[in-house]
C-alpha cells in the first residue's frame, strides 16, 4: 500500500491561498474539487515551497456554464425562500469546517443562522444549518 502525506489544516489554506482554485481538505489529503481527486504530493509540495510560481501552475479542473448556473438559480431560490428569516446563504466561497472529522468541504451552498453563526480563523463555517 502506498501511503500519501497528511497535511495539516494550516498547510491545506496555504496550498489554496497560493494555488487560488478551489480545493477541500479530507482526512490529510488536499482534493481538487471538480475532479474529486487528491492533488499529487509533489504540487503541494512545490506550492508550499519556498520556490513557488505561481506560473508554473497546472491548470486545475473548473465548473461547467452549467454548473454555475444551476448553483446561481439555487442560491436565489434558497434567498427568496428565506427572506424575513434570520439566515443568511452563502455559495462556492465559504468553506465548512468539521473540526471533528478533520474536513473542511467547499459546498455549492450554505445556508447559517445569521446570529449565531460560527467561523473560525480562516473564515470557515462551523455551525451550518443547511
Amino acid at each position: 500500500m502506498v501511503s500519501q502525506k497528511v497535511y495539516t489544516n494550516e498547510e491545506f489554506h496555504t496550498f489554496v491561498e497560493r494555488a487560488e482554485g478551489k480545493f477541500e481538505w479530507v482526512d490529510g489529503q488536499i482534493i481538487a474539487l471538480y475532479s474529486g481527486e487528491p492533488v499529487e504530493e509533489s504540487l503541494v509540495g512545490y506550492v508550499l515551497s519556498p520556490d513557488f510560481d505561481r506560473t508554473q501552475l497546472p491548470d486545475f479542473p473548473m465548473p461547467t456554464e452549467r454548473h454555475d448556473n444551476i448553483v446561481s438559480n439555487l442560491h436565489f431560490y434558497v434567498r427568496l425562500a428565506l427572506k424575513g428569516l434570520p439566515f443568511k446563504v452563502y455559495s462556492q466561497a465559504t468553506y465548512i469546517r468539521d473540526n471533528d472529522w478533520e474536513k473542511s468541504r467547499l459546498p455549492d451552498i450554505i445556508v447559517v443562522d445569521a446570529a449565531s453563526q460560527q467561523r473560525n480563523k480562516r473564515h470557515e463555517v462551523t455551525n451550518p444549518v443547511l
